[in-house]
Parts: structure tokens; C-alpha cells; sequence
């Protein structure tokens, strides 16, 4: 355990000096999780509309120094599937084709709400000689290469008079691919296909698309899906713009209350403190080591190293607020952290991830998916029971018998329905495929939706967009105090959903890890009253339900 020691204070000392923003001096996993999941005090602009809020969340190319970000590009050098496309090309004419793909993104980062064209583009080139007669052939090959790739011309446009992929493909001589699923997934790549040209059919097995996207109520408030997480280059962004709906940026501020009492900001500060604190030995910790355990047995033994070698002692009260950042981090993995792994329980920061603010679609992700489906020939109740994909036609067998052919499959159903094997393959798909299958996690959280007739909490918040509820019962042993039959924990963070034009106000907060067994063996009635025991536990206040 000497080295943990090591870990333990080394971290430390590094915590303690952080600047007077409290932003470490290097990057670590505290750092990214703090961005992105665990509420502060901090308060910021939530305002979505106008150019400011366009152009702090399109990021086209990177500056010196950024980090990895999702759809971004490198303005001075290719990417590799770039470096391939183009390696036919001698240095010079790569050159020429660079700075063309520099400005067809810059124009689509503009207006992603008008398609990029060769005729757009020569508008805006700059270039005297011959080589501008060789210009028009080079947008058309920059533009259809980043057309595939997702990075332009991607989502609602009603204007496409030709497809932009199989332009010289005869109508009766393109594929016809079938999309299984109707989600989001789904939705979003059979209208993509739908717009390179091919003949797509969709086959949903409800009623309705969406899949775990659906609104209720009247205005639309989400059951499912609701929060972008990170509007940097974020393809939802691009498309709420393109039909001209605005989303609610939300804001940092998050007051904590046990009873009817705000918390002060000293101990929430310092277990905030402590808990990134463990998260940062954990990154250093599990650099050599080999065997797994789960997450929060890494943590508690963090926490328990950290107490008995610093003689640091915690009140009742600190320990719950430590079990909220825990709770917010199972929120953030989907699972209760018995079941996440130690060593890979962030992996998906290894990879670039979309960066900016966080925001909800204040008029459902549901009006974007009916927009996106438009032009689509969707076929509902349409269970998969079989795919055949042996011969030179892909054959898909619903389950009560009805066979469609098709040149191609593409299936976007859940990874938990995969993991369930819903779907026969013939022939089967490859041991390495099922493996990859197996090994994603499918995680879960559970929603509570309550409507009031006033907005009774705006007094209590000051305009924050969530407000979190601790409890002091129970004991106060640490991370690893657990009381199965607790219910007044399952309901920790509540959101102040935006609904325009609407007499009423919606409060959400979400179930998720360990208090999901709770969860699910309580009735809707049982849910709603303990969730109105957690708000009435935070003053004496007058309910209109």
C-alpha cells in the first residue's frame, strides 16, 4: 500500500494548487468530469439565440494546443482517411486541395442551414491563373468526399433537386437498403442515405419513431432522451438550426438544500474537493495494475487510504454530499458503480468528444426526428425476427412471416436488444463481432416527470436550471453505507424543464445505479410521493399539482 500513500498525498498537494478558478494545473479525470457532470455554483449565460451562441459552438478546425474534439479538423495537415483518398495526387495539387476543404467546412460552420455546392464555393474562391478552371472539378471531389463522412451537408433540407452522392445513378439502377430501427440512429441514417440517393425502407417495430426518444404532454415534454451533452459540432445542434428551433443552454448552478436550508458553500466545496481528489489518485493508481475491480470498491478504498493516513474527519452531513458527486458519476455511467469497471470506467475520454455547452431542445428532440423522417417510406409494427445476408440479396423476415429484399441491411437497433440476440443471422455473425457485442455496457436511467401550476422552486433557485436535495438520515460509515430500504435518496438532482408557451412547469429528476432495484419495485403513485417528499423536505411550501 506504499505506493497508494505516495498517490495519495502526491495528488493532494497537486490539488492544492489549482488557481483561484479552482482549475487544476494539468489535465486529469476531475478536470473532464467536473465539466461535464458534476454540477458548481458557478453561473453562466443561457442564452441560445444570436450568433454568439452559433459560433461558440461550431468549432470547425483546431487552435494550438486544443484538445481532441469530435468533428474537428486539422487546418494545416490531412486526416489519415483524407491522407488515402487523396495520396493519388502529387504535393502540390494536395496542397490546392487542402485549403479547398479548409473553405468548404468554414462555409458549412457558417451556414449549415444552406447546402455547400461547387457553384457556392467558386463564389468565395480567390485565385487568379489557369488553375481556377481546375477549381470546379475540386469542389465537387472535396464536397462529395466530406458529404460521406458526415463532416457537411448533413440533415433537413427540403431544396436537394439531385442527390448529392449518386448524381449520374440512374433511379432504377441504385440500392435499396433497409434501416432496421427507428430511432435516432436510425431515423438519422436512412434520411442521410435517403439524401446521397439510394432507395432506403425503414422497419420499426412500434408505432411510432423515436425508440427511447419520446415526448409527452402537450407541449412536448421528454420521457426519454432530453439533454445534449455538448453542443460543439453536435449533429442535433446543426439540425434544431435547420428548422429553426432554439435550445435552453443550460447553466453550472446548482444549489444544494437539506431541509428547507441551502447548504453552505464550505463543506460542499471541500467534498467536492475530496471526491476529485479521489478520482484523480484512481487515474494514477490503476496504471499498473492488471486485475479489475469494481468502481466503487476503488473508491472507497481511495477514501479510506485518504482518511486514515491525512486524519482528515468528516461530519454526517459531508459524507452525504460525497454520496452525491457518487451518485452524479453512476448518473453519468448509466450504472450503479458495483458494476463498472476500476481501470476503464472513463475510456470513452480517450476518444474526441463533442465540447461546448450543454443544452435541451426546448421543443423536443421529437419535432427533429418527424423533420428528419419526412421524405422517408418507414413501415411500422415491424418486428425483425431473421436476416439472411448468404445470397446476393439481404433478405429480412419479420416476425409474422413477411420477407423484404433488399442490396444492403443496416441494423440500429438497441445494444441491449443485441445482447438478447432478437435478431437471427445466416450465416451468424463472426465470434469477434458477438464478443464486441457482449462487451458494451447498456446502461440505465429512469425519469420522474412532475407538473405544477406555478413555479414554486424559481424563489428557492434564483434562476438555476437544476437543484439537488440531501438527505441526513441514515449513517453516516461513508461511501460504503448502503440502506436497501431508503427510499428518500432516489430522487437527488431535479431539473426545471423549459416549456414554451405552456400554463404549466415541469420538474424532472432522474433514478439512476444503485436506487434503480428501489426504483422499479415501487408503483407510479409510490414514485411521485416520494419524489414530492424530497421537494417538501426542502421548506414548507404550498403545492399546486
Amino acid at each position: 500500500m506504499d505506493n497508494f500513500f505516495y498517490l495519495i498525498f502526491r495528488k493532494c498537494e497537486l490539488i492544492e494548487n489549482d488557481d483561484e478558478k479552482g482549475t487544476p494545473k494539468k489535465k486529469t479525470p476531475r478536470k473532464v468530469y467536473r465539466n461535464r457532470f458534476f454540477p458548481s455554483r458557478k453561473p453562466r449565460n443561457t442564452n441560445s439565440k444570436g450568433s454568439c451562441f452559433a459560433l461558440r459552438n461550431r468549432r470547425p478546425f483546431y487552435q494550438p494546443g486544443d484538445n481532441p474534439a469530435a468533428l474537428t479538423l486539422k487546418p494545416d495537415s490531412f486526416e489519415p482517411d483524407e491522407v488515402a483518398h487523396y495520396q493519388s495526387f502529387p504535393p502540390a495539387a494536395q496542397r490546392l486541395i487542402l485549403a479547398v476543404r479548409n473553405l468548404v467546412v468554414s462555409m458549412w460552420s457558417i451556414s449549415p442551414t444552406i447546402l455547400v455546392t461547387p457553384e457556392s464555393c467558386m463564389q468565395n474562391a480567390i485565385i487568379r491563373g489557369y488553375i481556377r478552371a481546375a477549381l470546379p472539378e475540386l469542389f465537387n471531389l472535396v464536397i462529395e468526399f466530406l458529404t460521406i463522412k458526415g463532416i457537411i451537408n448533413f440533415g433537413i433540407f427540403e431544396d436537394i433537386k439531385r442527390p448529392l452522392v449518386l448524381k449520374n445513378v440512374p433511379q432504377k439502377e441504385r440500392e435499396t437498403i433497409v434501416v432496421i430501427g427507428a430511432g435516432p440512429a436510425g431515423i438519422s441514417t436512412a434520411r442521410q442515405l435517403h439524401n446521397f440517393g439510394f432507395n432506403v425502407k425503414v422497419l420499426e417495430a412500434r408505432n411510432r419513431i423515436g425508440g427511447r426518444v419520446h415526448d409527452v404532454w402537450a407541449p412536448r415534454v421528454a420521457a426519454g432522451a432530453m439533454v445534449i451533452n455538448g453542443c460543439q459540432n453536435n449533429p442535433i445542434i446543426t439540425m434544431s438550426r435547420q428548422i429553426y428551433h432554439d435550445v435552453h443552454i443550460l447553466g453550472s448552478q446548482c444549489d444544494l438544500f437539506v431541509k428547507s436550508e441551502s447548504i453552505a458553500r464550505g463543506p460542499d466545496i471541500r467534498m467536492e474537493h475530496h471526491f476529485n481528489t479521489i478520482l484523480d489518485i484512481l487515474s494514477d493508481w490503476r496504471l499498473d495494475k492488471k486485475e479489475d475491480i469494481p468502481l466503487i470498491d476503488a473508491i472507497n478504498l481511495a477514501h479510506k487510504e485518504y482518511v486514515s493516513q491525512s486524519h482528515e474527519r468528516y461530519s454526517k452531513m459531508e459524507m452525504k454530499l460525497l454520496d452525491f458527486h457518487i451518485n452524479n458519476l453512476e448518473y453519468a455511467c448509466g450504472a450503479s458503480l458495483a458494476s463498472v469497471s476500476a481501470l476503464n470506467w472513463d475510456q470513452n475520454e480517450r476518444f474526441p468528444q463533442f465540447g461546448g455547452d450543454h443544452a435541451i431542445v426546448t421543443h423536443g428532440f421529437s419535432d427533429v426526428l418527424e423533420e428528419v423522417s419526412k421524405p422517408l417510406n418507414i413501415l411500422f409494427e415491424k418486428p425483425v425476427a431473421k436476416i439472411d445476408h448468404s445470397g446476393e440479396k439481404v433478405i429480412v423476415e419479420t416476425t409474422s412471416g413477411e420477407k423484404i429484399e433488399s442490396d444492403r441491411c443496416v441494423v440500429t437497433i438497441p445494444i441491449a436488444l443485441m445482447k438478447k440476440k432478437t435478431i437471427s443471422f445466416t450465416p451468424d455473425l463472426s465470434p469477434r463481432k458477438w464478443r464486441a457485442v457482449e462487451n458494451i455496457g447498456a446502461g440505465l436511467i429512469e425519469k420522474c416527470l412532475l407538473r405544477f401550476d406555478s413555479k414554486w422552486w424559481s424563489y428557492k433557485i434564483g434562476g438555476a436550471d437544476f437543484f439537488g436535495s440531501i438527505s441526513v438520515s441514515g449513517s453516516d460509515s461513508g461511501v460504503d453505507a448502503d440502506d436497501e430500504h431508503d427510499t428518500s435518496g432516489i430522487f437527488n438532482v431535479f431539473y426545471d424543464i423549459p416549456c414554451p408557451e405552456s400554463d404549466h412547469f415541469t420538474l424532472m429528476s432522474i433514478a439512476a445505479g444503485a436506487s434503480l432495484e428501489i426504483y422499479h419495485s415501487m408503483s407510479d403513485a409510490q414514485l411521485v410521493s416520494s419524489a414530492m417528499a424530497t421537494l417538501q423536505g426542502m421548506g414548507q411550501i404550498l403545492f399546486c399539482v
